[in-house]
Protein backbone atom coordinates (compact mmCIF):
# COMPACT_ATOMS: atom_id res chain seq x y z
CA UNK A 1 0.00 0.00 0.00
CA UNK A 2 2.79 2.43 0.88
CA UNK A 3 4.76 1.66 -2.29
CA UNK A 4 1.69 2.27 -4.42
CA UNK A 5 1.16 5.64 -2.74
CA UNK A 6 4.77 6.61 -3.42
CA UNK A 7 4.38 5.62 -7.07
CA UNK A 8 1.21 7.68 -7.34
CA UNK A 9 2.94 10.72 -5.86
CA UNK A 10 5.87 10.31 -8.26
CA UNK A 11 3.55 9.83 -11.25
CA UNK A 12 1.56 13.01 -10.62
CA UNK A 13 4.12 15.48 -12.08
CA UNK A 14 4.63 13.15 -15.04
CA UNK A 15 0.88 13.21 -15.65
CA UNK A 16 0.85 17.03 -15.52
CA UNK A 17 3.75 17.29 -17.94
CA UNK A 18 2.14 14.74 -20.25
CA UNK A 19 -1.14 16.69 -20.23
CA UNK A 20 0.72 19.87 -21.18
CA UNK A 21 2.67 18.07 -23.92
CA UNK A 22 -0.52 16.58 -25.39
CA UNK A 23 -2.17 20.02 -25.48
CA UNK A 24 0.81 21.71 -27.17
CA UNK A 25 1.41 18.91 -29.67
CA UNK A 26 -2.29 18.76 -30.51
CA UNK A 27 -2.29 22.48 -31.31
CA UNK A 28 0.87 22.21 -33.40
CA UNK A 29 -0.48 19.22 -35.36
CA UNK A 30 -3.75 21.05 -36.01
CA UNK A 31 -1.96 24.19 -37.24
CA UNK A 32 0.47 22.21 -39.36
CA UNK A 33 -2.39 20.20 -40.82
CA UNK A 34 -4.05 23.40 -42.05
CA UNK A 35 -0.84 24.64 -43.67
CA UNK A 36 -0.20 21.24 -45.26
CA UNK A 37 -3.78 21.21 -46.57
CA UNK A 38 -3.12 24.47 -48.46
CA UNK A 39 0.21 23.18 -49.80
CA UNK A 40 -1.50 19.94 -50.85
CA UNK A 41 -3.98 21.91 -52.93
CA UNK A 42 -1.18 23.78 -54.68
CA UNK A 43 0.71 20.54 -55.36
CA UNK A 44 -2.49 19.02 -56.75
CA UNK A 45 -2.88 21.92 -59.18
CA UNK A 46 0.76 21.45 -60.24
CA UNK A 47 0.00 17.74 -60.73
CA UNK A 48 -2.84 18.49 -63.12
CA UNK A 49 -0.60 20.87 -65.06
CA UNK A 50 2.12 18.23 -65.31
CA UNK A 51 -0.33 15.57 -66.47
CA UNK A 52 -1.71 17.85 -69.21
CA UNK A 53 1.79 18.73 -70.43
CA UNK A 54 2.62 15.02 -70.91
CA UNK A 55 4.99 14.73 -67.93
CA UNK A 56 3.32 11.62 -66.56
CA UNK A 57 6.07 10.55 -64.15
CA UNK A 58 6.21 14.02 -62.59
CA UNK A 59 2.42 14.14 -62.39
CA UNK A 60 2.24 10.80 -60.59
CA UNK A 61 5.01 11.87 -58.20
CA UNK A 62 3.09 15.05 -57.43
CA UNK A 63 -0.09 13.03 -56.80
CA UNK A 64 1.77 10.96 -54.20
CA UNK A 65 3.22 14.10 -52.59
CA UNK A 66 -0.21 15.75 -52.56
CA UNK A 67 -1.70 12.68 -50.87
CA UNK A 68 1.01 12.65 -48.20
CA UNK A 69 0.43 16.35 -47.49
CA UNK A 70 -3.37 16.03 -47.52
CA UNK A 71 -5.35 15.48 -44.30
CA UNK A 72 -5.30 11.72 -45.03
CA UNK A 73 -1.51 11.38 -45.17
CA UNK A 74 1.08 12.56 -42.68
CA UNK A 75 -1.32 14.72 -40.59
CA UNK A 76 -3.56 11.68 -40.02
CA UNK A 77 -0.56 9.72 -38.77
CA UNK A 78 0.39 12.55 -36.44
CA UNK A 79 -3.17 12.77 -35.09
CA UNK A 80 -3.06 9.03 -34.39
CA UNK A 81 0.20 9.48 -32.46
CA UNK A 82 -1.34 12.32 -30.43
CA UNK A 83 -4.29 10.04 -29.61
CA UNK A 84 -1.89 7.34 -28.41
CA UNK A 85 -0.08 9.88 -26.24
CA UNK A 86 -3.42 11.06 -24.85
CA UNK A 87 -4.35 7.46 -24.10
CA UNK A 88 -1.14 7.07 -22.12
CA UNK A 89 -2.02 10.25 -20.21
CA UNK A 90 -5.48 8.90 -19.42
CA UNK A 91 -4.07 5.56 -18.26
CA UNK A 92 -1.64 7.36 -15.97
CA UNK A 93 -4.50 9.46 -14.58
CA UNK A 94 -6.52 6.30 -13.85
CA UNK A 95 -3.51 4.87 -12.03
CA UNK A 96 -3.09 8.04 -9.96
CA UNK A 97 -6.77 8.25 -9.09
CA UNK A 98 -6.85 4.58 -8.11
CA UNK A 99 -9.46 3.38 -10.56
Amino acid sequence: MTMKLVLRILATPVWGALALIVAVVSFVVSSAGFVLWIISGLVCVACVVLLFTHHTAGGIAFIVIAFLLSPYGIPALLRKLVCLLDGARAALKRFIMGR
